[in-house]
């Protein structure tokens, strides 16, 4: 059976909906994307690593956080 997608006309309602994405990257490209969307300035705060190892730890390690930078939306 083929499922058809459905072409949603109204998207107000899912603005703001949560997404679930099947890649991590997918996930870091709809944030990159949304905040260039947005039209406000971008602040990008360098990471700051304290602890013995946590300049070496890994994405999963930290939550799924860039280890280098934060970027904010500033408004």
């Amino acid at each position: 059976m083929e499922q058809t997608p459905t072409r949603i006309t109204n998207q107000s309602p899912f603005v703001n909906a949560l997404r679930l994405f099947p890649m991590v990257e997918d996930v870091s490209d709809y944030n990159a994307n949304r905040l260039l969307e947005c039209g406000h300035p971008i602040a990008e705060i360098k990471a700051v690593h304290t602890g013995a190892n946590a300049s070496s730890a890994s994405p999963d390690d930290a939550g799924g956080l860039d280890l280098e930078q934060l970027k904010l939306s500033v408004t």
